[in-house]
């Protein structure tokens, strides 16, 4: 079985927003699941509009790869990924705002754990293509 899901890299001053849901400790990008028969793309803006105030474009896709689910046995995910690079300051709006942070790859988990995506494949791509220190 293979879920897909979908991720937006929102990049500013060399640093890139994660979120933290309410049922977690760990930070994440700001995304969710692919509904059938929905674009990836079309998911990353549904998943925004939680966080009014961050633009919605123009969106680049960044990237996809595959890795087992890390809460469902014998289930791959596919994550796809997409870069919103934003040159201007901006307020995020809602209910959800005291659980976002601006990091980069030198992060050191003093606030919270990073999602296993995030890690070496996402991280060393952000770092190798220079979008981030």
């Amino acid at each position: 079985m293979l879920e897909h899901t979908a991720y937006a890299v929102v990049l500013k001053e060399r640093k890139f927003l994660v979120v933290r849901r309410d049922s977690t400790d760990a930070w994440s990008l700001p995304g969710g699941h692919v509904e059938d028969d929905e674009p990836a793309e079309q998911c990353i803006l549904r998943e925004l509009k939680r966080y009014p105030g961050i633009p919605l474009g123009p969106i680049e896709q960044y990237g996809e790869t595959e890795a087992p689910s890390p809460v469902e046995q014998d289930v791959m995910v596919k994550l796809s990924f997409f870069v919103i690079k934003v040159g201007r300051e901006f307020q995020v709006g809602g209910h959800e705002t005291e659980n976002l942070a601006w990091i980069d790859s030198k992060y050191d988990g003093s606030k919270g754990s990073l999602a296993l995506y995030m890690g070496d494949w996402l991280m060393d791509k952000l770092i190798r293509d220079d979008l981030i220190d």
